[in-house]
């Protein structure tokens, strides 16, 4: 694709489509779990990106704070935390933007700024969405799963993925090559069962003895170990780079 903006769009909303049509031509409902977080909510959530792009393009600054802010909200009420977070990020984005225009130097004092506005607004937006959860307005369905998955101790960041307890200890155990690809080993499965289930008990022997990971980079780093993570490092390192290329050069 090279830097063909055009191409870039057209392949963005082909994605999306092609998700959009995925989970009723090549799934079966059942096979998804979660049909929005598993099959729709991803690429209709494109599909408002390219909408917020399509009028910023025509210059209608506010009303393109619309589509993200709205499908936001839509995946947070239904569950998908995550894709909502960084629909809320777009927007935040698109914010700073509307604010400080275009091709503008930011000074340190402003950078500060914005560093405390964004901290300020992680730390608003996680309470308020935990107490939407726990009292009910999000539906029963949302309530019962934030009462299931959120402990007290952990916060709702930390909660319900024991994976980021047990991710470390795998790739410290072996930190140079790592466990090698799909490792599997008992222990941590183990490990993974009884934060899971909250119990002592011994695991099923048809419960999966992957040693859990969950994300990308822990993925990385637990499977090929320090030098296969560099990658992912570098990756998160150039999205924050293209989201501050942006903000000084949108397109």
């Amino acid at each position: 694709l090279g830097n063909r903006l055009q191409r870039v769009r057209i392949m963005f909303i082909g994605l999306a489509i092609g998700g959009c049509l995925a989970p009723r031509v090549v799934y079966e409902p059942e096979d998804l779990g979660d049909i929005w977080k598993f099959g729709y909510g991803t690429p209709v959530t494109m599909l408002c990106m390219a909408l917020a792009a399509w009028l910023w393009h025509l210059r209608l600054r506010l009303l393109s704070l619309l589509p993200p802010f709205t499908i936001a909200l839509v995946n947070i009420s239904l569950g998908f935390r995550s894709m909502g977070g960084i629909a809320l990020a777009v927007t935040f984005i698109q914010i700073l933007l509307i604010i400080f225009g275009t091709r503008h130097t930011i000074s340190k004092p402003q950078s500060l700024f914005l560093s405390g506005l964004a901290v300020a607004a992680v730390t608003t937006i996680i309470p308020l969405y935990g107490l939407a959860a726990e009292s009910g307005w999000l539906g029963q369905e949302q309530q019962d799963r934030y009462l299931e998955q959120v402990d007290d101790d952990y916060g709702i960041l930390l909660s319900g993925r024991s994976e980021w307890r047990i991710a470390p200890l795998a790739f410290l155990e072996k930190p140079l090559l790592g466990h090698g690809s799909w490792a599997e080993d008992e222990r941590y499965a183990q490990m993974s069962w009884e934060f899971f289930m909250d119990t002592t008990t011994l695991m099923p022997t048809e419960f999966s003895t992957l040693i859990p990971t969950h994300s990308h980079l822990w993925g990385a780093l637990v499977e090929g170990g320090v030098f296969s993570g560099l990658f992912w490092i570098m990756v998160l390192f150039l999205m924050g780079r293209c989201v501050l290329t942006l903000i000084h050069y949108p397109v």
